[in-house]
């Protein structure tokens, strides 16, 4: 691979910004598919700023949360599709938490699924593709791909089992060497696509923070075949190695026999595509999903952290009111409630669908009949977009705040946008963006001078809550 460096001016500000021209080699995929598969003379445009084991097992299945909320989400989704508009009477202006209480309005902040984000789609060359655009990066969410591969790791592999969802390792020569500060000299040829350490952020002039940072990077790559495209890659941050990963893969859920298998072998005509499904565990709390639109302010604007001795619930008549529960599950520990909510929360896929309407994957059958190597790898890696509309879009509205009762092992998920929080011992207000550890709970804010309450409920006709958690 070959890096071309461009000079561009720009304000006084930032002295210049290199245009960098990556020509990617081809990628082997496997012996199903011959190297036409992947287009090896594709590029990618990329711009820089001049320097200045561990799966947990899946919760709750959408099947019975689908039966259990008894009609609710509809009427839920209809009166938070804009959360924040409506219900504006006096009380509500007069809420003490208006300010404290913005960053867990998902569906504003966020704007897109978190179980699944492809709320976004862009058309590169004559096709729409599907594109995560979530504005929150989401903490412990990880693809867990069927081969027992770990998802940030290249799909160069000719070994499936070793075969994940990012760039390829590939270094790349670059014929301007770069002078940041901090050295006195570089290397013409140091520069990697992906991974990218956060040093190496830094050193070439992104000056957010580390997550901020990656995603910026992920929003200037490009596919060169169409430059004027707006589509962009996600990526993955790892907190503990301090390394960013850019995804060249979309495709975060791809479930059932019809269409996957464990291996991704090529014997079984369309389920050679690999299975996958999203999870959110403890174990993952220092990688970062997110998309190339993610806020630079998310640490200010996105909840990020669990709320300690709080319960959720609406600001009304000069009082915050619990939020009765959408759905309810027995849970050990507060990382297992919050991978509950995870496994329920906003998504822009129908999972509960029986005949999936996947374009890609009706894409991938007619590959497949007509031995169109391009057209196989395209459905694979790239998630199209039905632009007829049919596509489903969550704008993050959704199951994503939960309260965990730590004495009574109570899970209670939420799918109304809370405005205020109540002060109960025990309690952890937990939401599907932020850290599933208890470990990081922040305190209930006790300078918000406020009074909250628990009204009386009707009996309960959930038949799940009498299984105990396994």
């Amino acid at each position: 691979m070959q890096l071309h460096n461009k000079m561009q001016s720009t304000s006084l500000k930032y002295n210049y910004k290199r245009m960098l021209c990556m020509v990617l080699v081809p990628v082997i995929l496997s012996s199903f598919f011959a190297e036409d598969a992947l287009a090896s003379n594709s590029t990618l445009f990329a711009f820089h700023k001049e320097p200045n084991n561990r799966r947990l097992t899946k919760r709750s299945s959408r099947g019975q949360l689908l039966n259990s909320r008894r009609g609710s989400d509809d009427a839920s989704e209809s009166s938070d599709r804009y959360p924040g508009r409506s219900g504006g009477s006096k009380n509500s202006s007069q809420s003490p938490w208006i300010k404290y209480m913005q960053k867990f309005d998902i569906p504003r902040n966020h704007g897109s699924g978190i179980y699944v984000d492809l709320g976004g789609y862009e058309s590169v060359g004559s096709k729409s593709y599907r594109m995560p655009v979530g504005k929150c990066p989401v903490v412990g969410k990880i693809i867990d791909l069927g081969n027992g591969a770990d998802f940030p790791d290249p799909i160069s592999s000719d070994d499936p089992s070793y075969r994940g969802l990012a760039f390829p390792e590939t270094a790349v020569d670059s014929n301007i060497p770069t002078q940041p500060k901090t050295r006195g000299s570089s290397s013409a040829s140091a520069a990697k696509l992906s991974p990218v350490s956060a040093k190496d952020l830094r050193r070439w002039g992104y000056e957010g923070n580390d997550v901020a940072n990656c995603s910026e990077y992920a929003s200037n790559l490009i596919p060169a075949s169409d430059r004027s495209t707006k589509y962009r890659y996600p990526f993955v941050f790892d907190s503990d190695n301090q390394m960013c990963f850019i995804l060249y893969s979309a495709i975060q859920y791809n479930q059932r026999n019809r269409y996957c298998d464990n291996d991704g072998s090529s014997e079984d005509g369309t389920s050679s595509l690999l299975c996958m499904k999203p999870y959110k565990s403890a174990e993952d709390a220092h990688l970062y999903y997110g998309s190339a639109k993610v806020d630079p302010d998310w640490e200010e604007n996105c909840p990020m952290h669990p709320v300690r001795d709080a319960i959720f619930g609406k600001w009304s008549g000069g009082s915050c009111v619990a939020i009765a529960p959408a759905f309810q599950e027995y849970a050990n520990s507060t990382e297992d409630c919050a991978a509950i909510l995870f496994d329920n929360s906003a998504t822009d896929l129908n999972i509960e669908a029986v005949n999936e309407d996947f374009n890609e994957l009706k894409e991938l059958t007619d590959g497949l009949k007509r031995l169109n190597m391009s057209k196989v790898a395209n459905a694979i890696f790239s998630p199209l977009s039905n632009v007829a509309g049919t596509s489903r879009i969550s704008r993050g509205v959704g199951m994503n705040w939960a309260t965990y009762d730590k004495d009574s092992g109570m899970c209670a998920l939420i799918n109304e946008t809370p405005n205020c929080l109540i002060l109960n011992a025990g309690s952890i207000a937990l939401t599907a963006i932020g850290s599933p550890l208890e470990y990081d709970t922040v305190n209930y804010p006790c300078h918000i001078d406020t009074n909250g309450y628990v009204e009386p409920r009707a009996k309960n006709t959930n038949k799940y809550l009498d299984v105990p958690f396994e």
